[in-house]
């Protein structure tokens, strides 16, 4: 594996083509930068995923918790990432055990059991405080990209299923080469969720999912509750340095 600059290693000529390819690169980094960028990569995959639960938030009435949890999730462990603490961090990996024990009861395809990994995968990511975090964070990264490609592939149909696949793992190396020209990895979640063009089949799965959310809440004041968390969405998906959360 090549280095460059001493701290990141060259993406393979290609990209990734699978979660092999993307823990090797991972891999191939000094524990310092790997525990810096696995975090990062991680909540970005998860984001992209999150739109696949969209069947399982309109599946019942119940669901709204459900939501709650994914999104809690989600916002947690970019918090935690970003504004890193002992409080924000056990809030995310508070949050990533919630949303893992809501996956068993509301996901009802695997579409959304595999963005529901992934989101808790980032939690995992973001929260890693053993002796081995770095390879800790890494591993978890590393399943949260594939999980999340797999729940594409789930969420598609016949040959879009293979391309939608390698669009979600070019996303991934988009990043990973940007994080080389970035004073550090975390300078990622203050850009655009899609580095180059959003997919137009993923923003319909986002819009999906936005109409699922408030279509499911039990009244008007539930509805204006949940135009926070997509403007917290939105947000990323756009120009996310545009829109501060409030603190």
């Amino acid at each position: 594996v090549t280095v460059m600059d001493g701290r990141f290693p060259e993406v393979p000529e290609g990209g990734f083509l699978n979660r092999a390819d993307f823990a090797a690169w991972l891999g191939g980094h000094d524990d310092y930068s790997r525990l810096a960028i696995s975090p990062v990569l991680a909540v970005r995959a998860a984001l992209r995923a999150g739109v696949f639960v969209a069947s399982s938030v309109s599946a019942g009435s119940d669901t709204n918790q459900f939501a709650i949890s994914l999104c809690r999730t989600l916002v947690s462990t970019w918090v935690a990432i970003k504004y890193p603490s002992t409080a924000t961090v056990t809030a995310a990996r508070t949050a990533g055990r919630a949303a893992s024990a809501s996956r068993a009861v509301f996901a009802k395809d695997e579409a959304s059991r595999l963005a529901v990994d992934a989101v808790v995968a980032a939690a995992r990511a973001a929260t890693a405080d053993s002796a081995d975090a770095s390879n800790t964070a890494a591993d978890a990264a590393a399943y949260a990209a594939g999980f999340a490609a797999n729940a594409a592939v789930s969420a598609s149909s016949g040959a879009f299923q293979n391309e939608r696949a390698g669009v979600f793992w070019r996303a991934v190396a988009d990043e990973a080469n940007e994080a080389g020209s970035l004073a550090s990895p975390a300078k990622l979640l203050d850009q655009p969720l899609w580095l180059n063009s959003t997919p137009e089949w993923w923003s319909g799965q986002f819009e999906g999912l936005k109409s699922a959310i408030q279509d499911q809440a039990p009244d008007e004041t539930a509805r204006e509750g949940w135009q926070v968390w997509i403007a917290w969405l939105h947000g990323r998906v756009q120009d996310v340095s545009s829109w501060q959360l409030a603190e």
